[in-house]
């Protein structure tokens, strides 16, 4: 029987600044990260059992994901250059990700795994709160009929957001490592006590 850590450890927790304000959307960014953050853990505590599985989700979940913004973004942005520019990133995010698993094909998964998430995180990051927020606020504004200023001065804001959460981000990372760190260290000492 699968045994479950309570206390699971979110290397990208979620923030109200990630909100688009498209409940749907949002939604769908929620459970990426929430599958990120198990993926995460599974790495975290050597749940090879779990790992492939969540990782196969994840992926399975971003390709829902992807296809419903697309057809999201269709409906309110006429601009052709601009969806296919979101095409485009969004055709990049697993060609990446299996060209990583296939790099470490002949080695354990959870080795594969800690470039996997640094690659998720920054992904993430950018693609939710550089693209999507951009994108979505870009609709509001059109649609609430808001002068070019405003939107570029909150443009600006996005900018030093999406900064300042791939510094914390890379700040988590580095917790992340230390904590795998230390649970091989505990193991050595254990096996050595023995």
């Amino acid at each position: 029987m699968k045994k479950e850590n309570n206390k699971n450890f979110e290397i990208f927790p979620w923030n109200i600044n990630f909100e688009t304000g498209i409940i749907e959307i949002d939604e769908q960014h929620k459970n990426m990260v929430k599958l990120l953050n198990k993926l995460a853990n599974c790495s975290i505590e050597n749940r090879l059992y779990d790992l492939e599985e969540i990782f196969n989700k994840l992926i399975k979940y971003a390709e829902y994901h992807f296809k419903f913004e697309e057809n999201f973004l269709e409906q309110y942005i006429a601009s052709k250059d601009i969806i296919e520019a979101h095409i485009k990133g969004h055709s990049s995010f697993l060609p990446k990700i299996f060209e990583i698993k296939e790099r470490y094909k002949d080695k354990k998964l959870n080795e594969t795994v800690d470039e996997i998430l640094l690659f998720l995180i920054k992904w993430l990051a950018f693609h939710i709160i550089d693209e999507d927020k951009r994108l979505f606020f870009f609709i509001e504004s059109k649609n609430n009929n808001k002068n070019t200023n405003f939107i570029k001065t909150n443009s600006l804001k996005y900018d030093k957001l999406a900064l300042d959460t791939i510094h914390f981000i890379l700040k988590r990372t580095v917790k992340m490592n230390a904590i795998k760190d230390l649970k091989k260290i505990n193991s050595e000492l254990k096996e050595l006590s023995l």
